[in-house]
């Protein structure tokens, strides 16, 4: 492996960042828009709906996107972001390909609890971190479907853990 492969790259803050933000946004208010065609099934809490989940994430993607703005706005051109070697890439595309082949047969729970400390292991992070944020990923996920939304697990999800 040559030397620029393994030395970490970085750029600037304010290359494309506020055109990527503004993007997201009007995506996230097109689905937002979509949202309002979601029809609640016999058996879900209609209450809340089928469209409240998208709609949590869909805002909290334009929260985020604001706040881009405003750090690319607010930075001189002096910060940097490092994205460390090459070969983290292609090695986090495959395990992303991997969750996306698997999501079926293993279901979401399954797969998003092997993918996810997975990609922070290739991100770098220690490992307290990575049992902190899959937890807390898994904890939500049971607490907003099961506790709040009353969506029953899968039944493809008790035998794919037990064996």
């Amino acid at each position: 492996m040559s030397p620029e492969q393994t030395t970490a790259r970085t750029i600037s803050l304010r290359g494309g960042e506020i055109l990527v933000a503004l993007l997201l946004i009007a995506v996230s208010i097109l689905a937002y828009i979509e949202t309002y065609n979601f029809v609640a099934e016999s058996g879900m809490v209609k209450t809340l709906g089928p469209a409240i989940f998208p709609r949590i994430l869909l805002g909290g993607i334009v929260i985020l996107s604001l706040g881009i703005i405003v750090q690319a706005v607010r930075s001189k051109g002096t910060d940097t972001v490092s994205f460390g070697p090459l070969h983290k890439i292609p090695l986090a595309t495959c395990v992303m390909l991997f969750q996306a082949l698997t999501f079926e047969h293993l279901t979401a729970f399954v797969s998003a609890g092997l993918t996810l400390p997975t990609l922070l292991w290739i991100a770098g992070n220690k490992p307290k971190t990575i049992i902190v944020v899959t937890a807390s990923f898994l904890l939500f996920v049971y607490v907003f479907f099961i506790l709040i939304l009353r969506v029953p697990l899968p039944m493809q999800f008790l035998p794919t853990i037990l064996g």
